[in-house]
């Protein structure tokens, strides 16, 4: 989602042939351990300032700096480069994750009231409650099938 204070336009393509340099360089044969070394720290700082100056976000440049530094901690210790494009769709998936959940914990009891009291209501009993596991079960998945489209329908009209 991209916000008023972040540039719209991101050149990926750029992006990622950048991201990819760093462990497609690292493979190949004939470059010593001290070579490898000097040229990784060149090459992350030289990510950083290219994810700068290039047209991403500063939260898409944060991941890139961090990522840079992971490979850099990586690279001294003899492990294998971590590739910039999947670590960069990971931290996206698990920023996305997170703001869901935090979305759902903050509503999930108000969304749970209102379902039991709606429950109650078309049953004609106010002291209701979902008994046994199926009905337990079912009653919490509608919940959450709820807040799924809950949050569904808020950002699109954030979007």
């Amino acid at each position: 989602m991209a916000r008023a204070d972040f540039p719209l336009t991101i050149d990926r393509r750029r992006l990622l042939a950048s991201a990819m340099a760093l462990p497609a360089e690292s493979i190949v044969p004939g470059v010593t351990p001290a070579e490898a070394t000097a040229a990784a720290h060149t090459r992350s700082f030289a990510m950083v300032l290219e994810a700068e100056a290039a047209n991403i976000c500063a939260v898409t440049a944060t991941r890139i700096a961090e990522i840079g530094r992971r490979n850099d901690l990586r690279n001294e210790h003899d492990l294998p480069l971590l590739s910039v494009a999947a670590e960069l769709r990971r931290m996206k998936t698990a920023a996305d994750t997170e703001k869901v959940e935090r979305f759902r914990n903050a509503l999930r009891e108000a969304v749970f009231q209102k379902m039991l009291a709606r429950a109650r209501r078309q049953r004609g009993d106010i002291a209701w409650i979902p008994n046994g596991f199926c009905e337990r079960w079912q009653f919490s998945r509608e919940v959450e099938m709820r807040l799924k489209r809950l949050y569904e329908r808020v950002g699109r009209r954030t979007a």
